[in-house]
């Protein structure tokens, strides 16, 4: 499609049907996409750059009550992941068209216009309280536009796109499995019960909203006109959402708007001075957590000397050093690491004695209290934990390895206490070197191996080395600099049997396929990894120039069955890798395209059975195809298309009824399937026969 048209051309509709046929058939919707690689949901949201109306479909699509699954939520930004500023920005460009569209009128999903409504709603008392008199002209447009875009700002910054803010926002909790939602339930028999978590979000103070979104806007006049008009400074509702306005504020990361606001709660507060800013109640998140997190060295520092913690933690036991590392603020963490550290370890010496003649004695007691104020906070300044991990393990070095942040590694590294060699809890114990080669951060990986202590010989906990990992990474600098290391074992096998060529052939790295090759890596091994060799992966994963240059090996096996008997042919029939299929059919006497898995499914049966009308026209074409065979249980490919019943299988069955050879397979399929399209389908085809 690629070569026929430019895709810009494409019609909006077009595209949501793209998106459609990119999901994975009904009976995967309880596990999708947690199932799915994070690169291929990189490359669904990469679709936004299409058309111009693509930021309308997808949004709709995210919120489609069908979609919205805390499985979608975990496996694109989980909430438990610091967002990095791309994405951060992203969202925040695709949050304000969803909201300027739906006050136009734009058709969108019910979820999603009652969301769109709440947010509105505290646009329009922003405007109110700002427009100063001002008929609906020019400069309203412009500043509800202005609006619109701090409110989607702070909506991005407190929760992020989850399905329980969607759903809380419109009025309604969430859906549990077996419950039913009643309309009239107004929980009076649940009387006395505690609340869980789910329960209703609402905001009562509009104004109140406003003013957090005007400190992320950081439009010092606007907060002081709110303020006047009634917005509370230190109000948060126990269910809110979104955060104090000085969480806010920290957000945009002007002084002048924390000043304001912290002057005014002060005032306001009844509480201790220690206690007047809290943490925000939806993410545990301290205002310092908020302005290191979006790189404000200002609002850092101002944060540092009211007396918030460095090594305070959120909800998800994360430091500000932390989400300063995962967004790749470099200058942030230096100032955690080493604002005023001579200072520090002034105050730590001891002091010399008074004499009786620098004051007097009640003079000494200010002063003493003074000192023991600058020794508290000095000393808070010095001590960051470096190695401070969050709820799963993860240190601030990690995610800024993780995500190739050069300038954060590199200041990381500065400090003595960090523990070089430590290893990912979540991801097999690799080292950050392993980490560095397997995303392919090469100038991270340089740096890393530039350490005097740094171990290069570790097995992670899956029994692979660094050279794996280089293999994934797809990096060929990185791979050709581990195959230069003294002793590294070229064709090593992990717990599952895999070697690190069967990795590049499945990511199809096929650069770094014949590098390996030419380094004397086996192509025949055979492993438990998907398919049973570096050929099968490859084949899996329709990668075709790695399929090819694999294939031309010597020694290699072009029928060697996997675990599940299947072929490299029934593989990319089963994944629907057209061209792999080709080329093997072109290998004519040297391939059986009939070859049955454990099963009895043939290659056409796996390609019916997934729906895939092209490949099941490429092995018609064969005559050595017999449509007709049965797996074990019976089925033709007929009927295992028949018995799925979607769209797409309802092609495969038009094509396999033009191929049937007797009435008894029409028959057998109808029999079969409980499909309604598909009974009728074939019924009239059995009538059209009569």
């Amino acid at each position: 499609m690629r070569d026929q048209m430019a895709f810009p051309t494409l019609p909006a509709e077009l595209i949501r049907h793209i998106i459609f046929q990119s999901t994975p058939p009904k009976q995967w919707g309880k596990y999708w996409p947690s199932t799915r690689a994070v690169d291929e949901v990189k490359d669904f949201l990469a679709l936004r750059l299409v058309c111009k109306d693509f930021n309308h479909i997808i949004l709709d699509y995210f919120l489609d009550p069908r979609v919205l699954t805390t499985d979608f939520d975990s496996a694109c930004l989980q909430r438990s992941d610091p967002p990095t500023p791309q994405a951060i920005r992203f969202c925040r460009r695709l949050l304000s068209r969803h909201l300027e569209r739906s006050r136009a009128g734009g058709q969108i999903n019910e979820v999603s216009r009652k969301f769109a409504q709440q947010v509105t709603g505290v646009v329009d008392a922003a405007v109110d309280a700002l427009r100063d008199g001002e008929e609906d002209g020019e400069e309203v447009q412009r500043l509800r536009k202005t609006y619109t875009e701090g409110m989607a700002a702070a909506v991005v910054a407190f929760g992020g796109l989850t399905k329980a803010m969607f759903q809380g926002l419109a009025g309604t909790k969430p859906e549990r499995e077996g419950a039913e939602n009643d309309p009239d339930d107004d929980g009076s028999e649940n009387e006395g019960e505690e609340e869980d978590d789910d329960t209703e979000w609402a905001w009562s103070d509009p104004l109140t909203m406003a003013l957090t979104a005007a400190g992320i806007l950081c439009r010092v006049d606007d907060m002081k006109t709110l303020i006047a008009k009634g917005a509370r400074p230190c109000f948060e509702e126990d269910a809110g959402w979104i955060g104090l306005p000085i969480h806010g504020a920290t957000i945009g990361g002007d002084v002048d708007a924390i000043d304001l606001l912290s002057e005014h709660i002060r005032r306001e507060s009844v509480l201790d001075d220690d206690e007047v800013m809290e943490d925000c109640l939806h993410t545990g998140n301290t205002a310092l957590h908020y302005a290191a997190q979006y790189g404000h060295c200002g609002a850092v520092q101002w944060c540092l000397k009211e007396g918030f913690k460095p090594d305070d933690r959120n909800k998800n036991d994360q430091t500000p050093l932390f989400l300063a590392a995962s967004s790749g603020h470099a200058d942030v963490v230096h100032q955690l690491l080493d604002l005023d550290f001579d200072r520090a370890e002034k105050a730590l010496e001891p002091k010399p004695e008074r004499s009786a003649d620098e004051g007097s004695a009640a003079d000494d007691a200010d002063d003493d209290d003074d000192d023991d104020d600058d020794d508290w906070f000095a000393t808070q300044l010095a001590i960051v934990d470096v190695e401070a991990d969050d709820y799963r393990g993860r240190t601030p070095m990690l995610m800024a390895v993780q995500r190739g942040y050069l300038d954060v590694v590199q200041e990381l590294m500065g400090r003595g206490a960090l523990l070089i060699n430590r290893r990912n809890p979540e991801e097999y114990r690799m080292t950050y070197l392993a980490t560095a080669a397997s995303r392919g951060h090469e100038a991270v990986f340089l740096r890393l191996l530039s350490h005097p202590d740094i171990k290069t010989g570790v097995i992670d906990s899956s029994g692979h080395g660094i050279l794996k990992h280089a293999a994934v990474g797809g990096n060929e600098n990185i791979l050709r600099k581990v195959l230069s290391w003294p002793d590294v074992d070229i064709n090593r096998r992990g717990e599952d049997d895999s070697t690190p060529i069967m990795w590049a052939a499945l990511l199809g790295h096929e650069s770094l396929v014949q590098l390996l090759i030419e380094n004397g890596a086996a192509v025949d091994l055979v492993a438990v990894l998907v398919g049973a060799s570096a050929l099968d992966a490859a084949a899996h994963n329709g990668h075709e120039g790695t399929f090819r240059l694999l294939m031309s090996q010597p020694g290699v096996q072009l029928e060697r069955p996997d675990l599940d008997g299947r072929t490299p042919l029934a593989n990319a029939a089963l994944t629907g890798n057209t061209g792999i299929v080709r080329m093997l059919l072109a290998q004519g006497n040297g391939i059986n395209p009939e070859a049955p898995d454990r099963y009895g499914h043939t290659p056409l049966m796996l390609a019916a059975r997934a729906g895939d009308e092209e490949v099941v026209k490429i092995l018609l074409q064969d005559p050595r195809v017999d449509s007709s065979r049965r797996d074990k249980k019976g089925h033709s490919a007929l009927a295992l298309a028949a018995i799925q019943g979607s769209e797409d299988h309802g092609s495969v069955v038009k094509v396999l009824l033009k191929a049937v050879r007797s009435r008894q397979e029409v028959e057998e399929a109808l029999a079969a399937t409980e499909k309604d399209n598909m009974r009728a389908l074939l019924s009239s085809y059995l009538q059209m026969k009569s």
